[in-house]
């Protein structure tokens, strides 16, 4: 799988609060896989997000997204959020009143993703990279995922090695 573009909505904002890292908010999103073989999938997750004292934020994503044929497939991805400098702080976005601004914000970085589907389990063993946009003021998150590199291709040998272990080694690799 060569990778996909995801449309989705921002559901719930959950504030932890101010840790000593910076502002930790829980982003719950759902949307839906609209470009590449998964299109149709419907996605849910969640970013726990932390924003730094500089104003990125480190993405840490945990999603499931669900193909039309009823597979899971699991994704951890991690990366940053990038605003223009000043534009957010810690303290800010953790005041009561604070409203987020209709501002598209830059992302990116890299996932990985499991899956037991024995069609797509060339996923299991490749990195994806991400870019798009996060805008919290209007709910929307927007990205596209392509395959970086997969080690089922880069190891001769490797593909046929996979397919003859036991389907419970299968799900880790």
């Amino acid at each position: 799988m060569d990778g996909y573009v995801l449309d989705a909505r921002l559901t719930t904002l959950t504030a932890i609060g101010l840790v000593p890292e910076g502002a930790r908010i829980d982003a719950s999103f759902v949307g839906a896989i609209t470009e590449g073989p998964l299109t149709g999938g419907i996605v849910e997750g969640v970013n726990y997000l932390l924003m730094r004292h500089d104003g990125s934020c480190n993405i840490d994503a945990r999603e499931i997204i669900t193909t039309p044929s009823g597979t899971g497939i699991a994704v951890s991805a991690t990366g940053f959020v990038v605003p223009p400098p000043g534009l957010l702080s810690p303290e800010a976005v953790m005041d009561a009143d604070f409203v987020w601004p209709d501002v598209d914000l830059a992302l990116h970085g890299a996932s990985r993703l499991a899956t037991a589907d024995p069609e797509l389990r060339a996923a299991n063993a490749t990195m994806y990279a991400f870019s798009g946009v996060a805008n919290v003021g209007a709910g929307r998150l927007c990205l596209r995922s392509q395959a970086i590199t997969s080690l089922m291709s880069e190891v001769p040998g490797l593909a046929e090695d996979i397919d003859r272990l036991p389907p419970a080694i299968h799900l880790m690799s």
